[in-house]
């Protein structure tokens, strides 16, 4: 008997998410033509054909207190009353009621956890109570990362089976690129993730302007990502004015993949400065441009990177300035670069979605 499988997608809303759910369903449907797929999301971002594939687009979830009420209850029932084997929901948010379907709950945000000084969204409260009270009725808690269990998982009921899957990237789309123009004449130090209050992005400003006026060579910092909090964003220009480095530092946003991928392969080096991930593309993304990669240490760069990048303390901009003016990036950076290639491959996406494949399928 074919089993009946739900995926609410509905809260997906960056690249990172949407290539989560997208490889997924692809894999499924590549490998499995017996069981039953149905995906919720907000608009169909998916373009895969499958006849046993339903892809249901709810175009009401994309007011925040919709979604909650689809993904808490109405979900809930309609799986009740059609009798779904598994439904799995990737966004921190899940049933607010028993029912007679196994329940995957993926943690992945870490707001609800930061100190209160490092929290973008604006109710961080909600968030950890619809978390917590949907994990109570989870059969099974996944996490992205060991780092995301041991920190999150303590902050919710105290569900049996805890489980963490690392995610995965597919770089066939930088293989064949070719290194584009660069944006400035410049050397330049890149970031690129949409930026919360947690990423940092102060030590960068900080530390950019202590290059541009203490060394003789100047350099630019380009970041790539859109503000998620417009009273951060305010912060960020307002530093850059400060220290009058407007002609140093560039903004970008919406940019192709393609044009991100010569951002990573043209830089002089990359630095990640964020204080806290659950996982992190944007670091193996790093590793395979195979430039330079410097990051603020942290537990989640420890398990992800390990020793394939050089670290610096998350709040100290001179430290990082010294790594970059005296050139220490560049100091064994041939022997970084291949311990950091070894890592990528181990984080491969077709790996990530066997793991989830099985669980979800309880194989």
């Amino acid at each position: 008997m074919s089993k009946k499988i739900y995926i609410d997608a509905s809260g997906g809303q960056t690249y990172g998410s949407k290539f989560h759910i997208r490889s997924f369903v692809k894999y499924f449907t590549e490998v499995n033509d017996k069981d039953k797929l149905t995906v919720f999301v907000k608009q169909d971002y998916l373009n895969i054909k499958h006849d046993n594939l339903k892809v249901i687009v709810v175009s009401a979830i994309k007011f925040k207190v919709l979604r909650i009420l689809f993904s808490t209850i109405i979900l809930p029932l309609i799986c009740l009353f059609r009798r779904v084997d598994t439904i799995y929901y990737p966004f921190d948010v899940g049933s607010f009621m028993p029912i007679n379907t196994k329940i995957i709950l993926g943690i992945k945000n870490p707001n609800f956890i930061l100190p209160s000084y490092l929290v973008t969204l604006k109710y961080s409260g909600i968030h950890k109570f619809v978390s917590k009270t949907s994990s109570f009725f989870s059969n099974t808690l996944l996490f992205p990362s060991q780092t995301a269990l041991n920190e999150i998982s303590k902050h919710l009921y105290n569900v049996s089976n805890k489980k963490f899957i690392y995610h995965g990237l597919d770089f066939g789309d930088w293989i064949n690129s070719k290194k584009a123009q660069k944006l400035t004449k410049n050397k330049y130090i890149f970031f690129c993730s949409n930026m919360y209050k947690f990423k940092n992005i102060e030590v960068l400003i900080s530390a950019i302007s202590h290059i541009n006026h203490n060394s003789e060579e100047k350099m630019d910092l380009i970041l790539c990502g859109d503000f998620v909090d417009d009273s951060y964003k305010l912060k960020i220009f307002s530093m850059v004015d400060k220290f009058n480095i407007r002609n140093r530092v560039i903004f970008l946003s919406k940019l192709s993949r393609s044009t991100i991928v010569n951002l990573y392969q043209n830089s002089e080096l990359i630095v990640i400065p964020t204080k806290f991930e659950t996982f992190g593309h944007m670091y193996l993304e790093s590793l395979y441009s195979r430039r330079p990669v410097v990051v603020a240490e942290t537990i989640i760069a420890n398990e992800i990177v390990k020793n394939s990048v050089l670290y610096f303390k998350p709040d100290d901009y001179m430290q990082l300035s010294n790594i970059i003016i005296e050139k220490e990036y560049l100091k064994n950076h041939s022997k970084r670069m291949k311990r950091g290639i070894d890592i990528v491959e181990k984080f491969s996406i077709k790996r990530e979605c066997e793991e989830l494949y099985n669980l979800v399928l309880d194989y």
